[in-house]
């Protein structure tokens, strides 16, 4: 359907003839050109799961529609929403499809995945009857985005002329994966092929992430089919007689054989099937149990040699070393502090024996107070010719200013070290302030 005939069938006014009719939004995507100071109001009167004052919740439900089709999973205001398994039926014109949005849609195909206000839009999995399987991305019932489709009427052949399922699986498996299509869909149609060079198209590794969480989103969707007490159970599960069949979901009963599953005390009164594969396959899932148990949950006392006594180990080393590294940085810190204090006073000292004259290097010092300057002017004159004790004053200057020089590169260095960054020595080892480094 075109963007212009959603929009004149979006403020189709209710059945007045009706009082129960809601007002026809559709998928309610152009509200906010409806009424642009209040989007949400545009879907009032209406049974759109996002419209104000709704009566319900989102609920799980079981519907068999009239025409066949077949609905299980969430709803919110009747209409699908959330999670859910859709079977096509008849349709209005007898020819199949008209549900979630999906278009020329036969009769038996199956929609299983995300809903959003009545049309399939996330991720799902598409099933014809003609064997066609299209797992992906979904928008407003139109594949759009990253999938994949396999044709599987090769298997379902095989199996209608009586071969066993499983044996014409492991004879057919490799030909239909060689025979799939990974790739882009935009509007319902195939795009571009998953490549690495082709330029708004899917990666074949993005392709590959889509059709992993596309499982996780089968299995908790397949959760919502075949729930007791349903209609389509009751319509759909029949044995030969048209009386409805038990299901293995069901708490109060459980077939002959089936026993086992029962919870609690009951299961265990119940022997296992003799089926080897079926404990070959129990076993697997107990111990991917206790597994996944011990990741999270920790042993007081381990046992010697263990995985956490060893991750124990390493813990308590880093921890160590950790603190020493934090130790270390703040001693540095402490003779930084101490340094620039003596430093602050040599200048200031040095200030005073040229008699309050500021220097390049003591711009940081404040200006000299009055009480100094009168001191320094009972002094006697420098105006004078050099003399001998002005030598050794240059001399024992010179090597404080070296002195001072030295303890800032050694400050400077340790700076380094508390960045984090280490020197490698190539030929032997470089000492700096007593520290090596590697």
């Amino acid at each position: 359907m075109s963007a212009e005939e959603d929009q004149n069938e979006a403020v189709t006014p209710a059945d007045t003839s009706n009082p129960f009719a809601g007002k026809l939004v559709k998928s309610g995507l152009d509200a906010h050109k409806q009424n642009p100071d209040d989007p949400q109001w545009h879907l009032a009167d209406s049974f759109h799961p996002y419209a104000p004052f709704p009566g319900n919740a989102i609920k799980w439900e079981s519907y068999v529609y009239d025409d066949g089709t077949t609905y299980e999973g969430l709803m919110k205001e009747d209409i699908p929403h959330g999670k859910g398994v859709l079977t096509f039926g008849l349709g209005n014109d007898g020819s199949g499809g008209g549900g979630g949005g999906i278009q020329n849609a036969g009769v038996g195909d199956r929609y299983e995945g995300e809903f959003h206000s009545g049309f399939a839009n996330g991720l799902g999995m598409y099933t014809s009857k003609s064997g066609e399987v299209y797992r992906g991305e979904w928008r407003h019932g139109l594949k759009h985005g990253c999938g994949a489709v396999h044709d599987f009427s090769p298997f379902y052949k095989a199996v209608e002329d009586g071969q066993d399922p499983q044996e014409a699986w492991k004879k057919l498996s490799t030909k239909v994966s060689d025979k799939a299509t990974y790739g882009t869909w935009q509007g319902d149609q195939f795009s571009a092929k998953a490549s690495e060079y082709v330029v708004n198209s899917c990666h074949i590794h993005e392709v590959r992430g889509v059709l992993e969480e596309m499982d996780t989103v089968l299995t908790k969707t397949r959760m919502f089919a075949h729930k007791p007490d349903g209609e389509v159970t009751w319509m759909a599960l029949r044995d030969a007689q048209g009386n409805p069949a038990p299901v293995m979901q069901d708490p109060m009963h459980y077939p002959h054989g089936t026993g086992f599953l029962a919870p609690g005390p009951m299961g265990q009164c119940h022997p296992l099937p003799e089926n080897e594969e079926l404990k070959d396959e129990m076993r697997k899932h107990a111990r991917n149990h206790a597994r996944i148990f011990n990741m999270y949950n920790f042993d007081y006392d381990p046992a010697p040699k263990s995985d956490l006594v060893k991750a124990w180990k390493h813990f308590s080393k880093k921890v160590a070393k950790d603190t020493v590294l934090q130790q270390e940085l703040a001693e540095v810190d402490a003779r930084t502090a101490r340094q620039e204090a003596r430093e602050r006073e040599a200048r200031v000292a040095r200030r005073k024996g040229r008699g309050g004259r500021m220097d390049p290097e003591d711009d940081d010092l404040p200006e000299p107070i009055d009480e100094v300057v009168e001191e320094e002017e009972d002094e006697e004159d420098d105006s004078g010719p050099i003399d001998e004790s002005d030598l050794l004053a240059s001399a024992e200057g010179s090597r404080l200013s070296f002195w001072l020089r030295t303890i800032d590169w050694q400050i400077n260095a340790r700076s380094i070290l508390r960045f984090g960054m280490r020197w490698r020595c190539k030929t032997h080892w470089l000492q700096v302030a007593g520290t090596q480094c590697s």
